[in-house]
């Protein structure tokens, strides 16, 4: 997908600082919002429902950059707009009347939708995804045919090195189907500058980072849909990820395209809305 911006060139510090005077400027009730919830605990997930057209449209050129920045580097962007979001609470906490009564919530995330008009973005259906577009944000539509059970995911975990005692974060890869591995030989150098190069790791008790995950499979919406099993008519707005399958001597690698799914709109029968839903309490993976 063609960039008219140099998005690599700015700092994630700038972007975040964008992304912080931009909930500022149109979501500070949502931030009240989740500051009066009860709930600070990191089990319980709240989200912002942010639409990526009144982004390219706040604030001219810095708005289009900040906008072409999420669509092009989603991976990145997400990260810097959830720590932008824990620091407007921050400062709207301190300022507010009702401060006293808020609390800071360290789950929250930013559910982007609503994409600009064009063909590299919004997808027509299914078929129309490409390899090309993988890492990137695409809006896609369709139809519900499965809906996984709900499973307890380990996001991260964190292994301490037996020689040194440096522990290690390790994180779950959606592209090696959440697959953890340890690294080969430990990196710290504890200040002598040569690495420690201790190989026998042990997990740290209750280092875990935990969220609930679901897969849904969607179909095209097309003329064969009475022929399936009934479903919601959605349009789901995400990254689109490459997800390998298991490699296995004398097979050829084989992989898979899934969206990694910020935000679901639920249609009913006639094509009107009928919910949007940010996916605040877990992480909806959908292939």
């Amino acid at each position: 997908m063609h960039c008219i911006f140099d998005v690599a060139v700015t700092l994630d510090s700038e972007y975040e600082k964008m992304m912080a005077e931009y909930l500022q400027a149109a979501h500070v009730q949502e931030v009240v919002d989740i500051l009066l919830e009860l709930d600070n605990t990191s089990s319980r997930h709240y989200s912002i429902a942010i639409s990526l057209h009144d982004v390219l449209d706040w604030d001219g050129a810095r708005g289009a950059w900040l906008g072409t920045f999420l669509v092009h580097e989603p991976s990145r962007a997400l990260p810097l707009f959830e720590e932008a979001i824990r620091a407007v609470q921050r400062s709207v906490m301190a300022a507010h009347e009702d401060g006293h009564f808020m609390s800071v919530k360290p789950s929250v995330h930013a559910r982007l939708y609503r994409l600009p008009h064009c063909t590299e973005l919004r997808k027509l259906n299914v078929s129309s995804l490409r390899a090309d577009d993988s890492n990137c944000l695409i809006q896609v539509p369709g139809t519900v045919i499965r809906t996984g059970q709900l499973k307890m995911l380990q996001l991260s975990r964190e292994y301490e090195c037996a020689k040194c005692k440096f522990r290690h974060t390790v994180r779950a890869e959606l592209e090696e189907r959440h697959q953890m591995s340890l690294p080969a030989e430990c990196t710290a150098s504890g200040g002598t500058g040569k690495p420690c190069g201790g190989t026998k790791f042990e997990l740290v008790d209750g280092s875990e980072e935990c969220h609930d995950y679901q897969e849904v499979r969607i179909q095209e919406q097309d003329d064969l849909i009475d022929a399936c099993k009934p479903g919601d008519d959605i349009t789901v707005v995400g990254t689109l990820r490459k997800r390998w399958r298991p490699l296995s001597r004398g097979n050829r690698p084989d992989a898979e395209l899934a969206i990694d799914a910020l935000h679901v709109h639920v249609h009913n029968d006639e094509g009107a809305c009928v919910g949007a839903r940010g996916l605040s309490e877990d992480r909806l993976r959908t292939v």
